[in-house]
């Protein structure tokens, strides 16, 4: 099972964190170059994505939600015209737990046919909903771990794409319905709905967390940025709103890995 590692180029402390980890686990990886998205131009953005869409949402599909999706999709195409029946998608500011890379490609064998997605790691809608989840009937707890379970309704779908399994069947739709962008690239309840997937799937424990590396989707920002961009440097620049940052990050991520799994 091939690794594709999604990391923008300039990202080098993140680029190192993650070939570090994949060597230690003797992965066959490759590294895609994120698409920068905040590096085009408007021209380039309304390119790639849907111009109706930007003007509805602007937050939504701002430069970086883009430049991720596009990134993604960009996977999804190299994994299509490959021979092999999944891949390992990871995004490079993962934190990857101690597992059995050649045990992760049986599970990915057993239960990942047709258009499926085994999420590594997920989160649970901002607001604070939980998630609920339902193993897999046939697992034997004792013998099997991590273990498989899925989401009990479509409003349980997690969020994220930071660390996943996925078929080349998936990639080979996703890649033909996701063009021009008009979604950011973890809507997997979206993807269910339309058939583009089949099956998600989720490892419990997870076998991802997230780093402390800052966001470089910045979700608070859109097009007419220029004033915002320069005051975030600067503030940047002072340990204690690093610091307060890094305590926000810490209390968004807990808020959202609330998961019920029956």
């Amino acid at each position: 099972m091939k690794v594709y590692v999604i990391s923008l180029a300039r990202a080098k402390e993140r680029r190192k964190s993650i070939i570090k980890q994949l060597n230690r686990l003797h992965c066959d990886y490759t590294i895609i170059d994120a698409v920068d998205g905040y590096a085009l131009s408007r021209d380039e953005l309304f390119t790639l994505a849907d111009p109706e869409a930007i003007a509805h949402a602007p937050r939504y599909l701002n430069p970086g939600v883009i430049g991720c999706a596009q990134s993604h999709l960009n996977c999804y195409l190299k994994v299509s015209v490959g021979t092999q029946n999944h891949a390992l998608i990871l995004e490079d500011d993962m934190i990857l737990k101690s597992f059995s890379f050649e045990r992760l490609k049986l599970m990915a064998e057993k239960y990942a046919s047709g258009k499926s997605i085994i999420l590594l790691y997920y989160r649970s809608p901002p607001q604070g909903k939980p998630c609920h989840f339902n193993f897999v009937a046939d697992q034997l707890p004792i013998l099997e771990s991590p273990r498989i379970a899925y989401p009990l309704t479509i409003e349980d779908t997690p969020l994220c794409t930071g660390a996943y399994i996925i078929t080349r069947a998936a990639c080979e739709t996703l890649a033909k319905n996701l063009t021009p962008i008009v979604h950011a690239a973890d809507q997997w309840n979206v993807f269910l709905k339309n058939g583009w997937i089949d099956h998600l799937f989720v490892v419990h424990p997870r076998l991802a967390k997230g780093a402390s590396f800052d966001s470089e989707i910045k979700y608070s920002e859109s097009y007419d940025v220029a004033w915002t961009v320069k005051l975030t440097s600067f503030l940047n620049s002072i340990f204690l709103f690093r610091l307060l940052k890094r305590l926000r990050r810490l209390i968004l991520e807990k808020k959202m890995s609330k998961f019920v799994f029956h």
